[in-house]
């Protein structure tokens, strides 16, 4: 195995540190406004409010956005606007929301209505036909007050599992209008859900910073399991000390678990750091990487949020934070420590416990390793790499770890840090085609490993040789090859046809489909894609297929992200 030392490669540090740390206009997102009024919403479906999800829960690279609430395990519930106004947006995509309703409220908010099965006629009939005009299933469709009004209680849609839905349920937004952010919903319909369970501690961490606290287990951190009626067991410290935890929230009449709405820290009795997640903005999404414990996350799928503020950690829920949240260890004596979790109908969790202190050596920083500074802009190089980090990409310090491994593909394994670290912005990576014998550039592709160990296409350009992408992780990066035309299998479409439905499969096993084109009799159809059943489908609609005793003649194109090509023809009676 080929492994390249740092001292042997070209680091590059562009002196641009500013005078203070980064930072954005911050606002006090934790506060909510005097305009919250539970009546002025109604529920948006008719059946009981039960959650699989809350505001604000922790997910890969986001922050949950709205309720998710259950439609007793069904699609085809209906969707009700929860007060007067218009429809300001109607969405139809692949992934995310799939089909989705945005109203807008006199009130000054936007409630938004997500994973829809089916819009109402009225909104059905806008978008399919600005999906036959355009050619495309997708669509994002904007609206002018007025055009197209809605009263309370009036049927928007079917709930169904479109986009990326992991099971029938309809997500729920309230957004204010003028900022976009998104509010918990439960701010308004805490009354119409049951909730007398607490929130729950599962795990204890103690952190301590390179060069500024050390643990008595002589590792950089510790976790500890929580179990009820014991005091949990920490390693003694010294110097600077970070805390966090693992703790979700429960909901009566429901087996699933939550993320927490507000905690506070307590140390010698005094409030060292809170966190309150009512509001945030889109742009603060990605800061659930500095909140959490995202080796964590990455290595064992544990959500542990960090009671402390990484340096260029900007998000702002934290009401209160001394010394961003660090307790700092100087005396040789019990350090009482008390968590405080509550949720929105005021269930309350506390969790006491102790820190040691204990004067110990705290060891230096290993300077023989790079550090990337957010405070810079980092540029690494190699003959066959080159990685650039714009200033503030970083949320702390990165010691870099780097090895190239040989490989049979067009490039060699190129691993960026040897753990899960967080990037907050685009990172410029370009990746030599060591190998370069394909005549359609076009076909090469850059890969990640992901977290199941299998390599995923990642958007990027061939150039002279190189690959050159904007990436949002570091890990293990290759270029492979993709010269392999998509899949297209309809096994019988007459009897397809008996359903009053035309499914076709499609799937490419090497990078991913990025469209397709369906014509019945030279007439574009309008097929739905349907990527978690790796299909596409089409409901007769009397548009590009009408009945008769002629055949007919439906042609497929599909094309992967690669550019190759696949198609197929049929011909059917109907």
């Amino acid at each position: 195995m080929l492994v390249r030392t740092l001292s042997a490669l070209m680091l590059f540090q562009t002196a641009v540190r500013a005078d203070k740390a980064f930072s954005s206009p911050r606002r006090p997102a934790w506060r909510v406004t005097d305009s919250i009024r539970p009546s002025d919403f109604q529920p948006p479906l008719d059946i009981p409010l039960l959650l699989s999800a809350n505001f604000g829960e922790l997910r890969k690279n986001h922050f949950h956005t709205g309720l998710d609430i259950k439609t007793q395990g069904v699609t085809g519930k209906t969707v009700r606007a929860v007060a007067d106004g218009w429809v300001s947006r109607l969405a139809v995509s692949r992934y995310g929301y799939g089909k989705a309703v945005y109203i807008d409220h006199p009130n000054g908010y936007t409630s938004v209505y997500g994973h829809l099965e089916s819009f109402a006629p009225r909104l059905d009939s806008v978008v399919r036909e600005a999906q036959y005009n355009g050619r495309s299933y997708v669509q994002n469709l904007f609206f002018e007050p007025g055009e197209l009004p809605v009263s309370r209680g009036q049927a928007l849609a079917l709930s169904g599992n479109t986009g990326s839905s992991g099971g029938p349920h309809l997500h729920f937004e309230i957004r204010e209008t003028e900022s976009e952010e998104p509010m918990d919903p439960l701010l308004w319909f805490s009354d119409r859900i049951v909730d007398d369970v607490k929130p729950r501690v599962q795990a204890l961490a103690v952190y301590a910073p390179a060069g500024e606290g050390v643990l008595s287990n002589g590792q950089d951190k510790q976790i500890v399991a929580v179990n009820t009626g014991q005091t949990p067991l920490l390693p003694a410290v010294w110097g600077r000390i970070g805390l966090g935890l693992k703790a979700y929230d429960y909901m009566s009449g429901t087996i699933n678990v939550y993320g927490v709405c507000r905690l506070q820290l307590f140390v010698d009795e005094k409030e060292v750091f809170s966190q309150e997640l009512n509001r945030f903005s889109f742009d603060e999404s990605r800061y659930v990487n500095a909140l959490t414990d995202y080796a964590e996350w990455a290595l064992h799928n544990s959500w542990i949020m960090k009671s402390f503020r990484l340096p260029f950690n900007e998000l702002d829920v934290y009401p209160s934070v001394l010394d961003d949240g660090y307790v700092t260890v100087e005396e040789e004596r019990p350090y009482p420590c008390r968590y405080v979790l509550s949720d929105r109908h005021g269930n309350t969790t506390v969790v006491d416990f102790v820190l040691e202190g204990r004067k110990m050596e705290i060891p230096p920083v290993d300077t023989t390793l790079l550090c990337f500074s957010p405070q810079y802009d980092n540029r690494f190089v190699t003959p066959c790499l080159r990685l650039s980090l714009p200033r503030a990409s970083l949320y702390e310090p990165l010691y870099f770890r780097y090895r190239q491994q040989p490989s049979s593909e067009a490039s060699d394994i190129f691993e960026l840090h040897d753990l899960p670290a967080p990037v907050h912005t685009s990172l410029s990576l370009e990746l030599a085609v060591m190998r370069d014998h394909l005549a359609d550039k076009g076909q090469y592709f850059l890969a990640h490993l992901n977290q199941r160990g299998r390599w995923e296409f990642v958007p990027a350009v061939y150039d002279d040789g190189w690959m050159r992408a904007e990436v949002r992780e570091l890990g293990s990066y290759t270029v492979l090859t993709d010269t392999v035309a998509p899949k297209i299998i309809l096994p019988s479409i007459d009897n397809v046809l008996k359903n009053v439905l035309i499914r076709i499969g499609i799937r490419d096993d090497e990078t991913d489909i990025a469209g397709y084109e369906c014509l019945i009799d030279g007439n574009w159809a309008l097929f739905e894609d349907d990527y978690k059943n790796a299909s596409i489908f089409y409901r007769p609609d009397g548009r590009a297929l009408r009945r008769s005793e002629k055949p007919h003649r439906l042609s497929v194109k599909v094309w992967d992200v690669c550019g190759n090509v696949a198609s197929k023809e049929w011909q059917f009676n109907y």
